[in-house]
């Protein structure tokens, strides 16, 4: 009698990406024990190994160098990426989209909707605080993101955290 063998649906690696200012949550949410989110790669993470500190800007290409080959090599094995970084230009999720392309990932968008007062008070507590401005235009291009923008970049699904302007819903996934 010949063997029975059962036919699996092949898994299909997610590429997670937070998409959040400055001090909006991201590292905490990406942490959380009731988020199974895969392997989580932090660009502040890489900087710090690669640099003087995680915020030190001058390393941000190798620590993206870095994270890409990691990302690469773990979506190439089937296991899902959470990117935990700010993403919050355009340019930047497009890099993070190519990769999800090139290894067949399921691209989720990640939106942190918090609330800007929140974010600038939880960053001016950190050691080393983003400049005031830079947090606040980081804040605005996230509050322009709409979930049919994101679409449109390529994302094939989008969960919006604590929306703070655009719905009272709290949690929402597209």
């Amino acid at each position: 009698m010949p063997a029975h063998r059962a036919h699996h649906q092949p898994t299909v690696a997610v590429l997670r990406l937070m998409i959040g200012c400055a001090a909006s949550g991201k590292t905490e949410w990406c942490t959380h024990p009731s988020n199974a989110l895969g392997v989580r790669l932090s660009l502040d993470e890489a900087r710090a190994r690669l640099g003087r500190h995680a915020h030190d800007q001058d390393a941000s290409p190798a620590a993206v160098e870095a994270v890409q080959l990691e990302m690469a090599s773990l979506l190439l094995d089937g296991q899902s990426v959470t990117l935990d970084a700010t993403s919050t230009e355009r340019t930047h999720r497009e890099r993070w989209l190519g990769v999800a392309r090139r290894y067949r990932a399921h691209p989720i968008a990640v939106v942190l909707r918090t609330p800007l007062e929140l974010a600038l008070v939880r960053n001016d507590r950190r050691e080393r605080p983003v400049p005031r401005d830079v947090l606040k235009r980081m804040w605005q291009q996230v509050d322009l993101l709409t979930v049919e923008s994101l679409h449109a970049e390529g994302f094939a699904e989008i969960t919006e955290i604590g929306l703070a302007t655009h719905t009272t819903e709290r949690n929402r996934t597209c």
